[in-house]
């Protein structure tokens, strides 16, 4: 396999537009996204989330397609707790195949509004 074929491609929140979340909107849940063309079944995806304002979250599901595409359900008060002016938030995942780490994809930064 290249080091093209391996190198994992940026995950995505379905609710940014334009590189901006806008809070107010959320309901419960904002849904990160993440593809992976050479997912094996049963790889461990962590999808993780941090903010500016000190919060994180993390999420671990096993591939169940290969290729796969996965959501996660992040919930909103990550996005939403001690929100203040020029706050942001980023979105990273790593994939693990058993005990062989296979790498973090680029972390995605998204624009935090009311």
């Amino acid at each position: 396999m290249t080091a093209q074929e391996k190198a994992l491609e940026a995950p995505f929140l379905k609710e940014a537009v334009e590189g901006v979340l806008y809070v107010d909107q959320l309901k419960e849940y904002a849904h990160g996204q993440v593809v992976i063309l050479s997912a094996s079944l049963e790889d461990k995806i962590t999808f993780k989330v941090w903010t500016t304002t000190g919060n994180n979250w993390s999420e671990t599901k096993s591939a169940e397609s290969a290729p796969s595409v996965m959501v996660f359900d992040i919930p909103a008060d990550i996005f939403t707790k001690n929100m203040q002016p020029g706050a942001g938030a980023n979105l990273q995942y790593s994939v693990k195949r058993g005990k062989q780490d296979l790498g973090e994809s680029p972390a995605t930064k998204i624009r935090l509004e009311k």
